[in-house]
């Protein structure tokens, strides 16, 4: 499996906290959406077989009416009233509607629980009003379901649920049933189960789970994005950056933590700050007594006679071992800063045109014969450190000098590509040897044409030190940096670092 479909598979089983907080959001309006449904469909359900099961008590107590009243040959109201009274069935409640034989009026009678006779009328011009169909069918047959919100005229909230018409000897009759709303078949009619207080509680109780699940995860993200932020300002070196990740922290399981990268970061600068300490201490601890060598040479170089060649070859190779010397303590100090930079990389807004146009500048020597030019894009920046920047800018340069032919000209360019700023500096010079130019950037590489032979051999004054200074200051400030041989001769060094809004 590639790189590539290593990450994606990584990704894939190890999603990222906001994949995770979309997921968890999913399913919590998933798991409603799929139920609801089915749930309004076994409501609707439910509802229909109740309304049923009072049609068909209703129908019943319709045929016990029936039966109490077909002997009489003309309306018996108390015996109807009586009857009504017998059948009625706890939460129902009756009203007896009647039709004399050869008219078409229909009289509300009766009721149970009973109602006085002067507010019989105003019930049936109540029922009425609320749509209820006040004819009795011409056959006196068949029952009229109905499903009916009703008010009485005393204010009490109920739903109709059937009219059941029956035939004796002194006309037709029909039932009309109804259950009140404050019980509880009426409530099961009037308001479905998902409107019911339980399920609202429970929905309530759902959507606070919901909210507290995706606040858990949601806080959790802003405090390590607030992380990533302290990250960022500590790599860039902003002056918010001392507030430390622990003033960052929202969560107080995450302050240990954040506390520990506090530490962390404290170490890494105090690292830091340690070597380069060191570095300036060795180096000025060296100069004291190469100076009191180089010192010692003098007197005895001019003591020397002129013929004695053996003595004063002698000498001129503790010179030239004392030189060396001295370079290579500038090297080790130069060395160890850059793995201070390494540990503890400045990370500010660096104006890189005006700082690459002044060390062209100071490298550009016409009488010397040392001809630099810079093509210099205005007003592009980098986030790293200044001294990183120059270090980069001189070794380079400098290096192209070194090897440029007397009156050959070095280019020097500075442009934006895409968001990437780009450094180049091109070189007259004989190239890199295509076996050392892979390595070119290696620490301690370094191949120099001998200006008497002709051949390659490693140059007596380089270390190979300050290629692989600037590669590892590139890398600190998030860049790269290639060498690329010329045609038909010379060099290329291209730097590419990220262009700083």
């Amino acid at each position: 499996m590639s790189g590539g479909g290593r990450r994606r598979w990584f990704r894939l089983r190890h999603p990222s906290l906001a994949a995770r907080l979309v997921l968890l959001a999913f399913v919590f309006i998933a798991v409603p959406a799929v139920l609801v449904g089915p749930f309004l469909a076994a409501e609707e359900a439910k509802r229909e077989a109740l309304l049923r099961a009072v049609r068909t008590q209703g129908a019943v107590i319709a045929e016990g009416l029936r039966l109490a009243l077909e002997k009489s040959q003309e309306a018996d109201l108390p015996t109807a009233r009586e009857a009504l009274e017998r059948l009625a069935q706890p939460e129902m409640r009756l009203r007896l509607l009647y039709r004399p034989q050869d008219q078409d009026s229909v009289f509300l009678i009766g009721a149970q629980p009973p109602l006085p006779s002067d507010q019989l009328d105003t019930e049936r011009l109540a029922l009425v009003a609320a749509g209820v169909p006040w004819t009795l069918p011409e056959s006196c047959r068949g029952g009229q379901p109905l499903d009916l919100p009703y008010v009485t005229p005393g204010g009490e909230q109920e739903v109709l649920t059937s009219l059941t018409p029956f035939t004796t000897q002194a006309g037709c009759w029909g039932l009309l049933t109804s259950y009140s709303l404050s019980g509880l078949i009426g409530e099961q009619l009037a308001r479905p189960t998902w409107r019911s207080q339980q399920v609202l509680y429970a929905a309530g109780l759902y959507g606070l789970a919901a909210l507290l699940a995706l606040g858990v995860i949601w806080a959790l993200w802003r405090s390590l994005r607030r992380f990533a932020g302290q990250a960022r300002a500590v790599a860039q070196g902003d002056a918010e950056a001392h507030h430390g990740f622990k003033a960052r922290a929202r969560i107080p399981e995450l302050e240990d933590v954040a506390s520990d990268f506090d530490r962390m970061v404290e170490r890494l600068r105090a690292s830091a700050d340690a070597i380069r300490h060191a570095a300036e201490e060795n180096a000025h601890a060296f100069k004291t007594p190469l100076a009191t060598i180089a010192q010692s040479l003098e007197p005895l170089y001019r003591t020397v006679p002129v013929g004695d060649q053996r003595a004063r070859r002698s000498l001129d190779t503790a010179r030239a071992a004392l030189t060396r010397l001295e370079a290579l303590v500038q090297a080790a100090r130069r060395v160890d800063a850059a793995m201070a930079d390494l540990i503890d990389p400045p990370r500010r807004r660096i104006d890189v045109s005006v700082l690459v146009s002044a060390v062209a500048e100071s490298f550009d020597d016409p009488e010397e014969g040392v001809r630099v030019t810079a093509e210099v894009t205005p007003g592009l920046h980098v986030l790293g450190g200044e001294d990183l920047l120059e270090t980069v800018a001189e070794n380079i340069i400098e290096n192209a000098v070194s090897f440029n032919p007397a009156g050959a000209t070095v280019k020097v360019s500075l442009v934006r590509e895409g968001r990437d700023v780009v450094f180049r500096v091109e070189d007259e010079g004989p190239g890199v040897d295509p076996a050392v130019l892979p390595n070119v950037f290696e620490r301690y590489v370094s191949h120099r044409p001998d200006p008497r032979h002709g051949d390659v051999r490693p140059g007596a004054g380089h270390f190979g030190l300050g290629l692989w200074i600037v590669k590892r200051n590139v890398q600190a400030m998030g860049g790269t940096v290639t060498a690329e041989n010329r045609k038909p001769r010379g060099c290329r060094m291209t730097v590419r670092l990220p262009f700083a809004k």
